[in-house]
């Protein structure tokens, strides 16, 4: 638009979301050396980049832009090339720990009255848009005035200042090395401000790491608590702790371990036991070293890489060589994976045969009082409490099976690289035992376990995890309908269930009248997201290929830890609901006589008894549930 009034009127585009798209020139070669090495005059300007919590940040990408030593701007095209002639210009990536560096030369001030500085631009993830900053030299404040330094406060002032380091040009090999750390402001921990005004680079010493807030009992927190999965926190002591990352970290220890010991055993050396519990022991302990494995893990894509270093650096040089000797990440994660789902299975049936029990009561107990049935949202025909009951029994019982069955069934994982046990194999042949082969460490593994072993290695046939997880999702819909059943209960109108009272359960933040069934509505909020998470195991199981899989693998792991939570939760909410469920016997046979008028004294319940008595005599005892129900016709 040529018209600079018309320009005036319209407002500046808004910045697109900071990339990087593609990776071209993001960065390139050499792109931080704005001169080779040993160039005369040549510096090093170099720092952190830091996030509003004092973190460092590693995807970020710094450009400078500058003046020659003269104070002359380089004005010619191609910025990007490396062919000798100083451009003014690089751009460098920041490392894991959030450090860049450039090698350049000293700028020169570009007019009287301006102080030499580099123009640093910002991009990193989260931003909406690049930021700016600028890094004067040292000796600016001595300088001429300059009209940007003037007008800012001294506080403000003092972080636009790189710094000496006296012993950097001999560390570096230049004529000098400058110290520019940058911090990005935010109102909150983590959070990056996207307002370049507000862009702060400091040049005092990098501010202490920040740690995530301590708990109420003083070990440092993980990023997932489950703030957003009521029910399904993981506080310690909560039911869902079990499926949380420190499980997960301590199962990957424990396979390696076990791994260590049937090494060991057949060619001698020590376990690895006191090194786990060194590691992993407190839970203190075992939280920071899962957060140093979770950070580090995106390297290698997945968290084993880590793990495995973690544990050879503290097992020392006799025993780091065994460390995961012929193993491959899937064997470990895998099974890891296993001992976790198999310890929730394990809450998960003792909370079922809870409500298995609870149920069978109350179906024993309602089993020929008259209720109104309905179908399609409307009034029906008489039925009984017990026959509703009795369909909750009918469903929770072979979901507890099937589970149970499931779980019980889940194998160890093995197959080293590509599931011919190669690794293994090199070192069955180096083993001092006679007819040691692969197969024979690999059910030793299993054994130190408690783990089946499996015919052959399952890396790309999910078979496992696609059971383990329809059983879990079967648990969460099952549980879901008895939800469904005690909130349609406990409606105005109906009033015919109450859940249990327990204090503060049930609050409103703005209605102190209320009672709210919360045990109900967070078992139906998992049997909505339980299919989901399901679907998802299987989606990755249908794209498995090859001998081990690339991002099919790694979309089971979340889904399935999230959907043993949820499991776990649902199940121990229901058994507590079912336990201490309130019948209104009065508004029971109110409804009834409200949507059906005609009903009678005595109404028409059709074999409604006859069907509790088939269920119960059905129910398998060893689930706690009692004795066979009523003959059909026998009065409650």
């Amino acid at each position: 638009m040529s018209d600079p009034a018309a320009r005036r009127l319209l407002p500046p585009t808004p910045g697109q979301t900071v990339g990087p798209f593609f990776g071209y020139a993001l960065p390139y070669p050499h792109g931080n050396e704005l001169v080779e090495a040993g160039a005369p005059g040549a510096v090093r300007l170099h720092g952190t980049v830091y996030d509003g919590a004092g973190v460092p940040v590693p995807d970020a990408l710094i450009e400078i832009w500058q003046a020659d030593p003269a104070g002359a701007v380089v004005r010619r095209s191609g910025s990007i090339l490396r062919d000798g002639t100083f451009t003014g210009w690089g751009r460098a990536e920041t490392d894991r720990e959030g450090g860049y560096w450039f090698r350049t030369l000293r700028p020169g001030a570009t007019e009287p009255g301006r102080a030499p500085f580099f123009a640093v631009t910002v991009f990193a993830r989260g931003l909406q848009d690049r930021l700016f900053t600028r890094a004067y030299l040292p000796d600016a404040a001595a300088s001429e005035p300059d009209a940007l330094l003037g007008s800012l406060r001294p506080e403000r002032r003092a972080t636009l200042f790189a710094h000496d380091e006296p012993d950097g040009s001999l560390r570096y090999g230049v004529s000098c090395s400058l110290r520019f750390d940058i911090r990005l402001q935010g109102g909150r921990p983590g959070r990056r401000r996207p307002c370049s005004s507000r862009t702060t680079a400091r040049t005092h010493p990098p501010p202490t790491r920040a740690r995530r807030p301590p708990r109420p009992d003083g070990t440092a927190s993980m990023p997932d608590v489950g703030l957003l999965t009521p029910g399904a926190d993981l506080a310690p002591g909560s039911p869902a702790a079990v499926t949380d990352d420190v499980a997960v970290l301590r199962a990957m220890l424990r396979t390696e371990a076990a791994w260590v010991r049937v090494l060991a055993r057949h060619r001698g050396g020590g376990g690895l036991d006191a090194v786990v519990e060194r590691l992993a022991g407190p839970d203190a302990a075992a939280l920071d070293l899962a957060t140093r494995v979770a950070r580090a893990s995106a390297d290698g894509g997945n968290p084993v890489i880590p793990l495995v270093a973690e544990l050879r650096d503290a097992a020392g040089p006799d025993l780091a060589p065994l460390v995961h000797a012929g193993l491959t990440s899937q064997d470990v994660l895998d099974t890891a994976l296993v001992l976790v789902l198999r310890d929730a299975a394990g809450n998960i049936r003792a909370d079922l045969r809870r409500a298995v029990t609870a149920a069978a009561r109350l179906a024993e107990d309602h089993r020929g009082r008259p209720a109104l049935g309905r179908t399609l949202a409307q009034a029906a025909v008489p039925t009984t409490l017990g026959a509703r009951f009795a369909g909750w029994l009918q469903g929770l019982d072979p979901a507890r099976a099937f589970l149970a069955e499931t779980a019980e069934a889940l194998p160890l994982a093995y197959g080293g690289a590509a599931g011919e046990l190669s690794g293994v194999s090199d070192l069955a042949d180096g083993d001092p035992v006679a007819d040691c082969d692969p197969l024979a460490l690999v059910e030793a593994w299993g054994d130190e376990l408690g783990l089946p072993v499996g015919p052959g290695p399952w890396h790309v046939t999910r078979t496992p995890f696609v059971r383990l997880a329809s059983a879990l999702a079967e648990v969460c819909v099952v549980l879901g309908k008895v939800a469904n059943d005690v909130l349609q209960g406990v409606r105005p109108g109906v009033g015919e269930l109450r859940e249990p009272a327990a204090p503060g359960r049930g609050a409103s933040s703005a209605m102190a009248h209320k009672r709210n069934p919360v045990l109900s509505v967070l078992v139906r909020r998992s049997a909505i997201a339980a299919p989901h998470l399901a679907a998802q195991v299987l989606a990755a199981a249908g794209l498995a290929v090859d001998e081990r899989s690339d991002g099919a693998w790694h979309a089971e792991w979340p889904a399935l830890q999230q959907l043993a939570r949820h499991t776990v939760a649902s199940a121990h909410a229901v058994a507590e609901l079912l336990e201490g469920l309130e019948v209104d016997t009065d508004a029971v046979d109110r409804n009834l006589r409200a949507g059906l008028p005609d009903v009678g004294r005595a109404p028409d319940v059709g074999a409604a008894a006859a069907v509790v008595d088939r269920v119960l005599g059905r129910f398998d005892d060893s689930a706690g549930g009692p004795a066979r129900g009523r003959r059909a016709g026998e009065e409650p």
